[in-house]
């Protein structure tokens, strides 16, 4: 007898939308944004012993805040600081005619209200706890309002 188990991920892990199917056993997100995210940081080698501060402004369940703290940790980047800013009620109204020709725009992919996490109690501290599994809490900072 065969038990089927299924594949669970952290909220972390979680890829955005319409880049969940699978490609050759790899989620799409995964080919496209971790390429992508270890290009950058290979420009930042050169820095990465110098104190600075990265910033990702739109967090939703925190898929490319994991990507950067697993990078920050790989290439030992402890002077550095992940700032975090969102806050989880989904997206504003698109009524930017710039931003209306953007792909997933103008595809439906994105519109007003997605990307709401309201609802999932403490979501930013869940996405911290996450977090801090792969960098310092000392790293870390998650702002969900300006004031």
């Amino acid at each position: 007898m065969t038990k089927e188990t299924k594949e669970t991920f952290k909220v972390t892990q979680q890829p955005p939308a319409g880049y969940k199917k699978l490609n050759d056993g790899k989620r799409v997100a995964d080919n496209i944004y971790g390429p992508a995210f270890q290009t950058i940081f290979h420009y930042l080698l050169p820095f990465k012993d110098e104190k600075g501060e990265i910033m990702e402004f739109g967090t939703f369940h925190g898929y490319s805040s994991a990507l950067i703290a697993q990078l920050m940790k790989r290439l030992r980047m402890t002077q550095n600081h992940l700032h975090l800013f969102d806050s989880f009620t989904g997206l504003p109204d698109i009524d930017n005619p710039i931003d209306r020709t953007h792909y997933e725009v103008s595809k439906g992919t994105w519109f007003k209200g997605q990307m709401d996490l309201s609802k999932i109690p403490q979501i930013e501290n869940i996405i911290f706890r996450e977090l801090t599994e792969i960098i310092s809490p000392d790293q870390l900072s998650i702002v969900t309002r300006i004031l």
